[in-house]
């Protein structure tokens, strides 16, 4: 036995130096205080760089390939979409030539109701583009240098390992309320207020409480498996087609495609325009029809 022992002691040895050397493995209670807390020390920082990577992504990266977009092929959109508006108008025109005939048996104030409403939805979808357009220009404008400063990542990220609510399960509310302060501050680039946050910080941060060797263990065991659904999370948001057009709007060939693309169509919807203008040059009507009275009589009357 005593040999037998001695054949296996190495290799038990060897399996715990490579679980050791691999920190994402499973721990157990076997292990000494100082490995778990080292063990649960590097964990916490890969979790944190997982975490900061979703939050540059979601707070930084998205909002600025949308905003890329509307900048590079916003114009372009407009353009089309008020062709589009110019022709629903003409055609709506069309239709009210038809009842202007037969003036009696159309219901002129349901008509006007409907053409208002159509109206409306134009005017609010043509304001929502030109307010994108600015919106992301003004965003560009403002953010995109700060954006790129590293110190602003690296602080961020070290916020993160002291008050993430996955990080720090166990927090005063006081503490717990920051975190929404330094996501709002990052997410303006904001370098000024996560340094002063942070300061807070080094003079109001509890001290953790003292745990077992088994909670160590636990606790790492948890946060080992959170930190493969963050894993999971990051690969699923870099999946986003969001994300595709990063690539895509640093292509200026690309732009240009798509810029072509959309004077393509508004080549076409001008000539309708210009054919169906003709149609209506002998129709009394304009779009929006004629104002009716309270009793929904015709323009006729």
């Amino acid at each position: 036995m005593k040999i037998a022992r001695a054949r296996l002691c190495p290799q038990k040895q060897s399996q715990k130096r490579l679980s050791a050397a691999n920190p994402m493995s499973v721990i157990h209670t076997e292990y000494s205080a100082e490995e778990t807390t080292l063990k649960i020390a590097f964990l916490r920082s890969s979790t944190a760089f997982v975490i900061a990577q979703i939050q540059e992504l979601e707070k930084f990266v998205k909002p600025t390939i949308q905003a890329r977009y509307q900048v590079s092929i916003g114009p372009s959109e407009l353009t089309h979409l008020e062709l589009q508006y110019t022709l629903a108008g003409i055609k709506r025109q069309l239709v009210l030539g038809q009842g202007y005939r037969n003036p009696w048996a159309v219901d002129w104030k349901s008509i006007k109701q409907q053409v208002s409403e159509e109206l409306t939805g134009w005017e609010d979808r043509l304001s929502r583009k030109r307010a994108e357009i600015h919106t992301a220009q003004k965003y560009l404008n403002e953010h995109q240098s700060a954006f790129d400063d590293p110190e602003l990542k690296t602080l961020f990220r070290e916020i993160i390992q002291i008050i993430h609510p996955d990080l720090n399960s166990i927090q005063s509310e006081q503490t717990r309320q920051l975190w929404p302060q330094a996501q709002a501050a990052y997410q303006r680039a904001d370098l000024g207020a996560l340094q002063t946050l942070m300061e807070t910080l080094s003079t109001t941060t509890e001290e953790p409480p003292p745990t077992s060797d088994s909670l160590r263990c636990d606790q790492y065991n948890e946060l080992r498996a959170h930190s493969q659904r963050l894993k999971d999370k990051l690969d699923e948001l870099q999946r986003d087609p969001v994300f595709v057009l990063r690539s895509q709007l640093s292509d200026p060939t690309w732009i240009r495609r798509r810029c072509q693309d959309n004077e393509f169509l508004c080549r076409g919807l001008s000539s309708e325009i210009k054919d169906l203008s003709l149609a209506i040059s002998f129709i009394p009507i304009t779009f929006p029809p004629w104002p009716i009275d309270s009793h929904g009589s015709s323009p006729h009357s």
